[in-house]
C-alpha cells in the first residue's frame, strides 16, 4: 500500500482517541462519595473492572496477556501474517527507519499495525481506531461505568430479621420466606410481647422495692420511738438539774451586777482624774509657752541693745564658753544663739553671702590677723557646725522643744560653710 500523510480529520480522531483512552486513568470513587447516600453507592465490581481495563487501554500499562514476540500467536487475536512484498510500506512511526514493527509489536502485544491512517481510522469508534493504530489488544469491555449495580438492600427488613433471629436454622429460614406484611406483623407482636414482659418485670421490681421500703420504715419508726422515750427521760433529768441551778445562777448574777457597778464607779473616777490631768498639762503648757516667749523677747532686746561692734565679740565669746562647757543646760533659745550673721531673724537671713560677710568682716577680731587666710577661717567654722560636735556641745544648751529647729539651722550654716571652704581652696 501507498503511504498517505495524516490529515486534520485523522489528527482529530487521534486526539479524541487519546482523551477516550485517558478515561481509564480517572480516579475511582472515593470513600466519602460512597457514603453520600446509602442507596446510591457504586457497584463493588467497578473498581477492579476499571483497573483491569486501564491496563488494557492506557499505553504503557501492564497488559493481561503475556508479553511475547511478534511471531508468537496470541489466543484471542490472530498473529500477523507476512505480506508478499518484502519491503514494508512506510507507516506513521517509521519514516524510513530500519524498525519493521509497530510499538505494539515491539512491546509484545502481537497485533499488526495498520497499513495507513485511512485503514486505521476506517472504524467509526475512535477507541478501536487508536487500539488498531498502536497495536493494542481489543478490550473486552469498552466502558467500565456500565457495570450492573448492586441490588438495593431493604434495611428495615434486615433489622426485623435480625431482631426475630432465633438461632434455629429451620425457624430462621421460615422467617426469611415470609412477606413484608407478615414479617412486620410478627415483628410488632414480638415488640408488644417484649414491652409486656418489661412492664411485668418493672411492676414486680416496684412491688419488691415498696415492700422493702415499708419494712425499713417500720424499723425506723421503732428506733425513733425508742430514741424519743430516752430523750424524754433525759429532758426530765435536765429539768430537775435546771431548777437546782437556777438559784445558783441568780446568786452569781447579783454578784456580777455588784462588780459591774463598782467598775463603773472606778471608771468614772479615772475619767475625772484624766480630765484634771489634762487641764493641768494645758496650764503647764501655757506657762512654758509664756516663758519661751519671754526668753525670746529678752534675747531680742539684748541683741538690739548691744552695739554693732560687739556682735562679733559676742559670737566668739559664746563659742569659747561652749567649748569650755560653761553654758548651763537648756539655757539658750534658737533666736538667742550666736549664729554667723549680724542679725538672725529666721531661715531667710542665713544666706551664703551673709555668712561670708560676717566671718570675713574687718571688725571681727582675728579675721585680719597676719597669716590668716579665708580657707583657714572657713575650715575652723566648718568644724564648729559639724553634726557630731554640734550635737555634743550645742544641743544640750538649747531648749528641748527648740532643738529640732536648731539642728535645721545648723545644717543650713554647715552647707554654706562647706561651699565657701571649697571655693576658697579652688582659688
Amino acid at each position: 500500500m501507498r503511504f498517505s500523510a495524516p490529515t486534520s480529520s485523522s489528527l482529530s480522531v487521534i486526539s479524541s482517541a487519546s482523551s477516550t483512552a485517558s478515561l481509564g486513568r480517572q480516579p475511582s470513587f472515593t470513600r466519602g462519595s460512597q457514603r453520600s447516600h446509602p442507596y446510591k453507592r457504586p457497584s463493588a465490581q467497578g473498581k477492579p473492572l476499571q483497573r483491569s481495563l486501564s491496563s488494557k487501554i492506557i499505553p504503557g500499562g501492564f497488559p493481561l496477556t503475556p508479553q511475547t514476540s511478534h511471531s508468537t500467536v496470541v489466543a484471542d487475536v490472530p498473529a500477523a501474517t507476512p505480506t508478499t512484498n518484502t519491503t514494508p510500506a512506510p507507516h506513521f512511526f517509521s519514516f524510513g527507519s530500519p524498525f519493521k514493527t509497530t510499538p505494539g509489536q515491539a512491546f509484545g502485544f502481537g497485533l499488526p499495525a495498520a497499513a495507513s491512517f485511512d485503514d486505521a481510522f476506517s472504524s467509526k469508534s475512535p477507541l478501536k481506531a487508536a487500539a488498531r493504530l498502536f497495536g493494542f489488544p481489543k478490550p473486552a469491555i469498552q466502558t467500565p461505568h456500565l457495570a450492573k449495580p448492586e441490588p438495593k438492600v431493604n434495611r428495615k427488613r434486615e433489622k426485623m430479621l435480625a431482631t426475630l433471629h432465633t438461632g434455629v436454622p429451620h425457624l430462621d429460614a421460615e422467617l426469611e420466606q415470609l412477606g413484608n406484611k407478615q414479617l412486620t406483623a410478627r415483628y410488632n407482636a414480638h415488640k408488644r410481647a417484649a414491652v409486656r414482659r418489661h412492664t411485668e418485670q418493672r411492676i414486680a421490681m416496684v412491688r419488691a422495692e415498696k415492700e422493702a421500703e415499708n419494712t425499713r420504715l417500720r424499723l425506723e419508726t421503732d428506733r425513733l420511738q425508742a430514741e424519743l422515750e430516752a430523750a424524754n427521760a433525759r429532758a426530765v433529768e435536765f429539768s430537775n438539774q435546771t431548777e437546782s441551778m437556777t438559784g445558783q445562777r441568780d446568786q452569781q448574777r447579783n454578784l456580777l451586777r455588784q462588780e459591774r457597778n463598782t467598775h463603773r464607779a472606778e471608771k468614772a473616777a479615772l475619767q475625772q482624774t484624766v480630765v484634771q490631768l489634762r487641764a493641768r498639762i494645758q496650764a503647764l503648757t501655757g506657762q512654758v509657752e509664756q516663758e519661751r516667749e519671754s526668753r525670746e523677747e529678752l534675747a531680742t532686746l539684748i541683741k538690739r541693745l548691744l552695739p554693732a561692734s560687739n556682735v562679733f565679740e559676742q559670737y566668739d565669746y559664746t563659742w569659747t564658753r561652749l567649748k569650755a562647757r560653761q553654758v548651763p543646760h537648756a539655757a539658750l533659745s534658737v533666736d538667742g544663739f550666736a549664729w554667723p550673721v549680724e542679725n538672725y531673724t529666721g531661715h531667710d537671713c542665713l544666706t551664703k553671702a551673709a555668712v561670708k560677710d560676717f566671718l570675713l568682716n574687718q571688725k571681727r577680731p582675728g579675721a585680719t590677723a597676719p597669716g590668716t587666710s579665708e580657707k583657714s577661717v572657713f575650715r575652723s567654722e566648718v568644724l564648729k557646725y559639724h553634726s557630731d560636735k554640734f550635737s555634743t556641745l550645742v544641743l544640750p544648751t538649747i531648749i528641748p522643744e527648740q532643738r529640732a529647729q536648731a539642728v535645721e539651722v545648723a545644717e543650713i550654716v554647715s552647707r554654706h560653710l562647706v561651699e565657701l571652704n571649697t571655693a576658697a581652696g579652688a582659688r
